[in-house]
């Protein structure tokens, strides 16, 4: 299979990207590829300098989600313009196990990404009708609530086991997307939404499935800290 591992990044992960490198460095036999969308060229050259494949991305003056969407818009289009099979999207915060890819490649899904832990400001309802909001830790990948008809994070006990689970969403972070999928859905940009959701919810809307592989568990590297999972 020929596989094009796209990272997308930008000079605000330089805090981690020394970390990435080493850890991306165990990947073998797989094409990959630098998609760097800042506004300079200075991190590019940095990255040359490893001996990496850099493609510079202008995203003009968009910021955030839009930002994102709009390199991604742009991964999707030198992938289908080449010879490749699968899209491996790999982002420069997310650290992943050696044998990743081929793992992923035997699951044979549309869709299927590792697991990796982030932070959300939840809102919780008291008994007595008054709210509070607290940060909490929750896998990035969403299953469907048909009781409550809205998407809520899978749930904690279910990432720390190893299975293979049909979910809504995932983050794009450690993802491989079959050919088939990327000609039918494009990435795109909605306010208060995530590119990655999106991407998901259209190509379920084509005919698709999403998974997320639990024994997959990756490390979420922020500047201030860790997410692992020793929790």
């Amino acid at each position: 299979m020929n596989v094009l591992i796209a990272c997308p990044t930008y000079d605000g992960q330089k805090y981690c990207v020394e970390r990435f490198i080493e850890r991306a460095g165990a990947i073998k036999n797989y094409k990959i590829m630098f998609f760097d969308n800042s506004l300079t060229k200075d991190y590019s050259e940095f990255l040359r300098s490893k001996e990496f494949e850099v493609v510079n991305v202008d995203c003009g003056d968009k910021k955030g989600n839009e930002r994102i969407a709009e390199c991604m818009k742009f991964i999707c289009k030198y992938f289908l313009e080449g010879k490749f099979d699968y899209l491996f999207c790999l982002e420069t915060d997310v650290l992943v196990p050696e044998k990743i890819v081929e793992t992923l490649l035997s699951r044979n899904k549309d869709i299927v990404g590792g697991i990796y832990l982030t932070e959300y400001n939840v809102t919780h309802v008291k008994k007595d009708g008054s709210k509070y909001s607290e940060w909490e830790r929750h896998p990035v990948a969403d299953v469907y609530s048909p009781k409550m008809n809205y998407l809520r994070p899978l749930p904690m006990e279910a990432a720390k086991k190893n299975i293979l689970a049909r979910v809504a969403t995932i983050g794009l972070g450690c993802t491989l997307i079959k050919r088939n999928v990327l000609e039918k859905t494009e990435f795109r940009y909605r306010e208060n939404w995530s590119h990655d959701a999106l991407f998901c919810l259209d190509a379920q809307q084509n005919g698709f499935t999403v998974f997320v592989d639990t024994s997959i568990k990756c490390v979420h590297v922020k500047e201030d800290k860790e997410m692992d999972w020793s929790i």
